[in-house]
């Protein structure tokens, strides 16, 4: 829009002058022969188109180079290793399924956020080793990867996978689940699938999650600069 506007001042411009050279010739070069006022007439013609582009030129240069430069991400705390993460990640669940689990989890997270005008969205993927038990006699381990996002003003998304050691019935399991990640709270909806193909001990469930990422400070922050 910006160069649709010089374009037609460059324009109006060039008619004012052509007047202006026109007056001239007319009144100060009277004496001259008609070949000699149409031979300055295209000379001083011919300068003032150049000095317009020059200038116009200019002036259209500078406003793009203005554009370019104020749109443009800032990133601060960058992750030096993405596997290695920027934060630790604990947690303590409780999941409603056939047998009323109880789990504690430690690992790692790769933390980011991004404010703009719409708000702040944050980024956790998250990894580690758990240990959780049932029946208070049953044990387990596990191992687990999840990913959430939490956006400012409140929407939320998670999901989770989990590869379970059932050392009472000597099972392996496999949970994938999802749900709703409050940040420091999740609720997620599960189902366990048996790898051994024998009884399955615990099927659909529902998992109540509370989370603590310590270090917070370390995460990736990113935003755009201000126009």
């Amino acid at each position: 829009m910006a160069d649709q506007y010089w374009l037609y001042a460059s324009f109006l411009i060039e008619k004012v002058k052509l007047k202006i050279v026109k007056g001239l010739l007319s009144k100060s070069f009277f004496i001259l022969t008609q070949r000699k006022q149409n031979m300055y007439f295209k000379k001083l013609t011919l300068l003032f188109t150049l000095l317009s582009f020059h200038v116009f030129g200019q002036i259209d240069t500078n406003i793009h180079n203005v554009h370019k430069d104020t749109h443009y991400i800032i990133t601060e705390n960058p992750v030096k290793n993405k596997f290695i993460g920027n934060s630790w990640y604990i947690s303590a669940a409780y999941t409603k399924n056939k047998k009323d689990e109880f789990n504690f989890g430690i690992g790692r997270t790769y933390g980011t956020s991004y404010g703009s005008g719409i708000g702040e969205v944050y980024n956790m993927s998250s990894w580690g080793v758990g240990y959780g038990f049932y029946n208070s006699k049953n044990h387990q381990l596990n191992a687990f990867w999840e990913g959430c996002m939490f956006w400012v003003p409140p929407f939320s998304v998670g999901i989770r996978g989990e590869y379970i050691y059932d050392f009472t019935n000597q099972a392996n399991y496999l949970r994938p689940s999802l749900g709703f990640s409050f940040f420091f709270f999740d609720v997620f909806y599960s189902y366990s699938f048996n790898l051994n193909r024998t009884e399955n001990q615990f099927k659909h469930g529902v998992t109540f999650r509370l989370k603590y990422f310590h270090k917070i400070k370390n995460w990736e922050k990113s935003y755009p600069n201000q126009c």
